[in-house]
């Protein structure tokens, strides 16, 4: 998986998990939030990449899984095509 949209800015994703609430919640009711809320492309896209029924437990939960997943995709973007792609190919 090469994710190639643009990353949202952890403040965004801090903002969002400040106005959304109460936690626990399921990933799917965040991006409600983040739809309802007027964020833009980047927050939802990057959301959606959670699966439907992922469940964050608290604010700090949510925050420190998005920057986990951030880090998943940079360190994509730096590792080798050749590296990326199926040996099926």
């Amino acid at each position: 998986m090469t994710y190639t949209n643009p990353l949202p800015s952890i403040s965004k994703l801090r903002k969002l998990a400040e106005w959304h609430g109460p936690f626990p919640m399921k990933s799917y009711r965040i991006v409600i939030g983040a739809e309802r809320y007027g964020f833009d492309d980047s927050v939802i896209q990057f959301l959606q990449l959670f699966p439907h029924d992922e469940m964050f437990h608290s604010r700090n939960d949510f925050l420190q899984r998005c920057q986990n997943l951030e880090t998943i995709i940079r360190s994509e973007e730096d590792m080798p095509r050749e590296l990326l792609r199926s040996p099926q190919d």
